[in-house]
């Protein structure tokens, strides 16, 4: 099964279980993008936002991340 449909269906562990077996050689902007939206539904919003941050570097075109990214920047400021 898909990352992505894992998270969607609230899967978080799951996913976060295949995302953790990537190796860090292998982690992408997209494993980065993931790996933060994870960690943001799990609350966990200081930890999303260093993954969204790093997908956004890494991919700084990607309207996607770049969305996630100022989601998590606003509920951080409060």
């Amino acid at each position: 099964m898909d990352v992505r449909e894992l998270i969607m269906q609230g899967r978080v562990v799951d996913a976060e279980q295949i995302l953790d077996g990537v190796p860090p050689e292998r982690r992408n902007a997209e494993w980065f993008f993931l790996k933060g939206t994870v960690l943001y539904r799990r609350g966990w919003l200081e930890e999303a936002y260093g993954d969204l941050a790093r997908a956004c570097q890494m991919d700084p075109s990607n309207a996607e991340y770049r969305a996630a990214f100022a989601q998590v920047e606003n509920q951080r400021r409060g």
